[in-house]
């Protein structure tokens, strides 16, 4: 029997239904091959909303870390009770693209499982595609979970 192709696999969410179903495959595969699955949530530091206006509301960040915390918390939970065999995550903050790619350099993995798009069209244009830097600047493979169309 070949050796296990992921030991270690990453999934970046930020609560969209993309994210969810990058959970359920990072969690498939991570039955699959016995590989621990660590979850990646961050916090923007550049709120989208009041960015170009330079004013941020003084109680802001406590709701947006309430948030993305709160993300984290859902997702640790819907992977154990998928069968997830080892799992942890970590709440990060920055820009998204930059913080992810500077964890996972900081802590190697053998997989990547995304969603091809965060929460919004808006939002997306804003920060820039996260999928689309994943892709391009990691040296680890990356599974784009992208929703596979059911017929009648």
């Amino acid at each position: 029997m070949p050796a296990a192709l992921f030991h270690h696999i990453t999934v970046p969410l930020d609560g969209s239904s993309y994210a969810d179903r990058a959970l359920e495959m990072a969690v498939d595969l991570a039955l699959r091959y016995g590989a621990e699955l660590r979850l990646l949530v961050v916090q923007p530091t550049t709120p989208v909303a009041f960015g170009a206006a330079g004013y941020v509301p003084p109680d802001f960040w406590e709701g947006q870390t309430e948030y993305y915390r709160s993300v984290l918390t859902r997702s640790l939970e819907r992977a154990r009770s998928l069968g997830a065999p080892a799992v942890g995550g970590d709440l990060l903050q920055g820009n998204v693209a930059e913080a992810l790619l500077d964890d996972i350099d900081r802590h190697p993995t053998d997989l990547v499982v995304v969603g091809p798009r965060g929460v919004g069209a808006g939002r997306r244009l804003l920060l820039g595609s996260i999928t689309d830097a994943l892709v391009h600047h990691l040296r680890v493979p990356v599974l784009v979970a992208r929703t596979v169309p059911t017929t009648p």
